[in-house]
């Protein structure tokens, strides 16, 4: 009996959690940071996503990264927008929401 009801709420719970969401072979139409916070945000084309991430703002075609003050958000940054300016594709790794309910960058490849 103990493990069927570990077993149900494990299920139920599973169904609520909020799936990651890989964005593939995009062009990045849009860069920019925030002066006085450190969050940058790129803008995709093509179809909105985020839908499945549980942030506040749903569908979009914008991700979000908080540490743009950080070594790594200033390396994330510079080569997306090496991106942006090459006209080259990138593939994003979306997870989780930033402070400002955007969906947040994980990881990127830029090809």
């Amino acid at each position: 009996m103990f493990k069927n009801l570990v077993l149900m709420f494990g299920l139920i719970f599973s169904s609520l959690s909020y799936a990651d969401e890989n964005i593939n072979s995009r062009k990045i139409i849009d860069i920019g940071c925030h002066v006085n916070d450190g969050i940058c945000y790129v803008r995709l084309d093509g179809p909105e996503f985020g839908s499945t991430l549980g942030c506040s703002i749903t569908s979009t075609n914008q991700f979000r990264f908080d540490n743009a003050n950080s070594v790594n958000g200033k390396r994330a940054f510079a080569a997306l927008y090496a991106a942006f300016l090459t006209q080259k594709v990138v593939d994003v790794y979306l997870s989780g929401c930033t402070s400002q309910g955007s969906p947040q960058l994980l990881y990127y490849h830029v090809h």
